[in-house]
């Protein structure tokens, strides 16, 4: 079984006894989604296509609220997709459990804050391995 450290708010978290915690199963499955999607393309010189384009096709640009989700949608697809190859080349080397598999990616919704156009709320529904429902829900600024 793989395992990752547990990231909460940039920073790895800590245990009571000092240790890093661990994130496995469902948990790893949602923390590598978020990863992927909130990492930029060509940030990480070790993996340099490993990311999205969420922000880096977006940012700076004024474009109208469907454009802007149809763009984001394909993009957080995309990194899914991604995601779902790597860890099929992962499983070749070490035990991948059903519940930290992502085997479909059910829906994707970006939709922009009425308030704040420049916030938009993002809400991912796929299915792991395990045939679990899983949902994400977060905000990005675009």
């Amino acid at each position: 079984m793989s395992f990752d450290f547990k990231i909460e708010n940039g920073d790895w978290k800590i245990d009571r006894t000092g240790d890093l915690q661990k994130v496995e199963n469902t948990e790893k499955l949602i923390q590598d989604c978020l990863k992927i999607l909130v990492t930029t393309v060509g940030s990480n010189p070790f993996n340099p296509v490993y990311g999205s384009l969420l922000g880096k096709n977006l940012i700076g640009n004024v474009f109208d609220t469907e454009f802007v989700s149809s763009t984001a949608q394909n993009a957080i697809k995309n990194s899914l997709e991604s995601l779902q190859k790597y860890q099929r080349s992962q499983s070749l080397y070490q035990r991948v459990t059903p519940e930290e598999q992502l085997a479909s990616i059910r829906q994707v919704t970006v939709e922009r804050n009425s308030v704040d156009p420049r916030y938009f709320s993002v809400f991912v529904e796929i299915t792991t391995g395990a045939f679990k429902k899983e949902t994400l829900n977060f905000e990005v600024t675009l």
